[in-house]
């Protein structure tokens, strides 16, 4: 299993942090659920999902 260091906005931050915990995960695990996601997500998807979180 490969480490990752990441830098993230506070806010963004405790987003995915109160989204993990509803969800009951930890946030590592909600964030690999995320990036899973996205991955096997159509990017034309993936696109959208940022425009429309810019809103």
């Amino acid at each position: 299993m490969i480490r990752l260091g990441l830098r993230l906005p506070d806010e963004l931050h405790r987003e995915l942090t109160d989204a993990a915990e509803t969800e009951g995960r930890s946030l590592n695990a909600h964030l690999v659920y995320l990036l899973t996601a996205a991955n096997a997500a159509p990017v034309e998807e993936v696109h959208r999902w940022a425009r429309d979180t810019r809103s």
